[in-house]
This record gives structure tokens, sequence and C-alpha cells, in this order.
């Protein structure tokens, strides 16, 4: 498991850490799907 604190920019932003980004094969402009369910928010990929 990965774990990460990151901070919320003005605009509401945050950055996925790199060693993340390389597990789930995310690159710059792919698609996410990003799940709210109450208690969590899940970023998965698409």
């Amino acid at each position: 498991m990965l774990i990460a604190e990151r901070k919320i920019d003005l605009l509401g932003r945050i950055v996925l850490p790199a060693d993340m980004r390389q597990k789930l094969q995310l690159s710059a402009n792919d698609v996410v799907r990003i799940v709210f369910n109450g208690t969590q928010i899940v970023i998965e990929r698409v």
C-alpha cells in the first residue's frame, strides 16, 4: 500500500505522487475516474 499526504492548492488540485502514477501506469492527459463514497475519494484508472 502506498500512502501520501498532499496539500490542496487554491484551485482545489492535488498532485499524485510519481510512484503512484507509475503503479497505475498514468501519464499526462490520461483519464481517471474519481469516486466519492461518503467518507473517501477513490481515483481509478479508466
